[in-house]
C-alpha cells in the first residue's frame, strides 16, 4: 500500500502453497518452509518470508518456525537456504526472538490456552525452561527486551470467562521477574501490542464500557478511545498490530491508524482492514 494515496497493489513472490509436512510453503523459489499461512516483509533481505513478524530474528537474516509434522523446532537461514532442526518437541509455538535467543510457549490441549514459556538458543542447543507451565498466564509476544502476555490475578473475585486474562504481564529477562501491568478486576484484558517504548496496547472490555488504551505505567495508562457496551467501539475493532519507527500500526475495521510515540491516534487510510495485516516495516 501507497500512504497517503492508499492505492494498493499486489506484492510479488507473495503465494503460498501447502507444504507435506502439514504447514506452508513459497511458491517461488527458493522454496521455504513455515508453520502458517501468513508472511512478512523482510527489508534485510528485501523479500517476501513465509513466516509471522514475531518468526523473524532482529537482524531479519533468520526466521523459526514449528514443523506441524513433528513438533521440531527449526531455524531457516534463507540466504543459504538452510534449514536447521534446533530440537525436537511437541506442540510448541514461536513467542518471538530476544537477541539470539528464541522463546516459545506450549500449546494447551483439548484446545486450552498456551502454557508456559521456553527459550532455545538459535546457534543450536535444546529447549530450557524460562517460566513453569501455569494456566493463569499465557505468552504472546517479545518486544523491547521483554516477553509479554497476559493473566489472571488471584485476587480477582470475578474473573473473566476461560481463556481471558484481566492483567496485562511483562516477563523481565534480566532479572527473571513477571511484573503486572494493567490489572483490570472483573474486566478483560487483550493486549494488542507493545510500542517502540515498551508501553503496552491493550483494549479492556467490561459490560458497561471498552477502552483502547495504553498502559504508561504499571499503574497508569491514556485512554485512546472508549465507549459504553460490548460492541461501543464498532467497528473499530483492532485485528493486528505492528511497530515500526514511525510508531505503532493498527488495523481495524474502519481504517488504517497509527499510533504515533507522543500518543496520538491517526487515521491513514479509511477502509475496513479486519482481514488486513501490517507485516513489515513502513518506508
Amino acid at each position: 500500500m501507497q500512504l497517503p494515496q492508499g492505492q494498493v497493489s499486489l506484492a510479488p513472490s507473495t503465494t503460498l502453497a501447502a507444504s507435506p509436512t502439514g504447514g506452508w510453503e513459497t511458491v517461488a523459489p527458493p522454496v521455504l518452509s513455515g508453520d502458517q499461512d501468513e508472511e512478512s516483509w523482510d527489508p534485510a533481505l528485501g523479500r517476501w518470508l513465509p513466516a509471522t513478524p514475531g518468526e523473524l530474528s532482529p537482524s531479519g537474516t533468520q526466521y523459526a518456525y514449528i514443523d506441524q509434522a513433528t513438533g521440531s523446532v527449526h531455524l531457516v537461514t534463507p540466504a543459504s537456504d538452510s534449514d536447521v532442526v534446533l530440537s525436537t518437541g511437541v506442540g510448541y509455538q514461536v513467542v518471538g526472538w530476544v537477541n539470539e535467543e528464541i522463546y516459545l510457549t506450549a500449546a494447551g490441549t483439548a484446545g486450552a490456552q498456551p502454557q508456559g514459556l521456553y527459550r532455545v538458543s538459535a546457534a543450536g542447543g535444546g529447549v530450557t525452561t524460562a517460566l513453569p507451565p501455569s494456566t493463569a498466564e499465557t505468552w504472546y509476544l517479545s518486544a523491547q527486551g521483554a516477553i509479554w502476555g497476559t493473566g489472571v490475578n488471584p485476587q480477582d473475585q470475578n474473573p473473566p470467562a476461560s481463556g481471558s486474562g484481566d492483567e496485562v504481564l511483562r516477563y523481565d529477562l534480566a532479572t527473571g521477574t513477571v511484573t503486572t501491568w494493567s490489572y483490570a478486576p472483573g474486566l478483560t484484558v487483550n493486549l494488542l501490542g507493545v510500542t517502540s517504548t515498551g508501553q503496552p496496547v491493550e483494549l479492556v472490555e467490561g459490560p458497561q464500557a471498552n477502552t483502547l488504551e495504553v498502559a504508561t505505567s504499571p499503574t497508569a495508562a491514556t485512554r485512546l478511545l472508549a465507549g459504553a457496551g460490548l460492541d461501543s467501539l464498532q467497528p473499530f475493532e483492532v485485528s493486528s498490530t505492528f511497530t515500526d519507527s514511525h510508531g505503532t500500526w493498527l488495523t481495524t475495521d474502519s481504517g488504517l491508524y497509527l499510533l504515533t510515540p507522543s500518543l496520538t491516534l491517526d487515521l491513514e487510510q479509511t477502509g475496513n482492514f479486519a482481514n488486513a495485516d501490517v507485516v513489515g516495516p513502513c518506508g
